[in-house]
């Protein structure tokens, strides 16, 4: 054990040296009672709501019959109430709790106005508290349903919500069905039915919504093809090759557009329907096209490979094994 040396005039006095040790707690350095209840003023002006209960138990400790501390709970309850945050109001429901303790402390003649203050404190606190209502069954689809009708959010976050809705309602409906779930006038088959065709109604709007921003890349793909397709007529030999494989690339970007449109006529829109068909067409008379072209300088090839003079049968022969039958095939038939 250390003892440093301690300099005070009296109990009063503000101590210039630190005593430490096992004789610490029963040696008195300066008012802790003033500094305690000092020390609650300060922490709850800045909101330190742990730390203002833990000053008060500290001075409730040192001083359970000072008038003073009855005030401070008040300011704390009244403090806490205020600022709506759960951890400051269950400090406060404890420190009411806690309070009965203050009772028993005080001088005979303030016993009984000191238990009616806090049996008033402790009434006005129970009154301020909102009565606790158990969350209902259908609260959280409910709110995703919200989410999901809002047209100022985005069709991605109203999808999301649409299928987070329906995965709690497919939940309600299997502990309705188990017996985990009664049904109630407000939790029952017609109810469930309801929200259902809430959540279909925005599926499909977000569907609609999804293909409306698809529509512009159909549009523009169609021109292109349709562009392509005209320049077919026009082309010459030389062009073929070059020619016949803008095609290919063309009516294979078609094929993904054609993948892309199968959900939307699925989900019944009238107009991917529509597109779907023309798109299709498009996409078989580029594959025509392409065959047309092949075809075309397979022949004039071939007219070259019989009306030439200086190449050997050798030579010929060669120029002929580029030419895929297959493509031939369906025209030489």
């Amino acid at each position: 054990m250390v003892v440093l040396p301690l300099v005070a005039v009296n109990s009063c006095s503000k101590p210039d040296a630190v005593v430490s040790g096992d004789t610490a707690s029963s040696t008195v350095v300066g008012n802790d009672v003033e500094d305690a209840l000092i020390g609650v003023k300060d922490l709850l002006g800045n909101d330190d709501f742990a730390g203002s209960f833990d000053m008060l138990l500290v001075a409730s400790r040192l001083a359970p019959s000072d008038p003073r501390l009855l005030d401070l709970v008040a300011e704390f309850v009244e403090q806490a109430s205020a600022s709506e945050s759960e951890d400051a109001i269950a400090l406060a429901e404890d420190l009411l709790d806690r309070g009965d303790s203050l009772v028993y402390f005080q001088r005979p003649q303030n016993v009984g106005a000191t238990r009616n203050r806090l049996s008033e404190l402790q009434n006005k606190f129970l009154e301020s508290e909102t009565a606790f209502e158990p969350a209902r069954p259908l609260d959280s689809v409910m709110q995703f349903i919200s989410v999901g009708t809002d047209d100022t959010k985005g069709t991605a976050i109203r999808t999301r919500a649409a299928d987070q809705a329906r995965s709690l309602l497919d939940d309600i409906q299997l502990q309705i069905a188990v017996g985990e779930q009664l049904e109630t006038e407000e939790l029952n088959q017609a109810v469930l039915k309801n929200i259902y065709e809430q959540i279909d109604s925005i599926e499909q709007q977000c569907i609609e919504s999804l293909f409306g921003v698809l529509k512009p890349r159909i549009n523009e793909w169609k021109s292109r093809a349709m562009t392509l397709v005209n320049e077919t007529d026009t082309a010459t030999i030389e062009q073929a090759p070059e020619l016949g494989q803008r095609l290919k690339a063309m009516a294979d970007s078609g094929y993904d557009l054609l993948q892309e449109l199968l959900p939307y006529t699925k989900s019944a829109i009238a107009a991917a329907t529509d597109e779907l068909k023309a798109v299709e067409k498009l996409v078989e008379e580029l594959q025509k096209r392409k065959n047309w072209l092949y075809n075309k300088s397979s022949l004039e090839r071939i007219r070259k490979i019989e009306s030439a003079s200086k190449e050997s049968p050798q030579e010929k022969i060669r120029w002929l094994a580029e030419i895929n039958e297959e493509q031939l095939s369906p025209y030489i038939l």
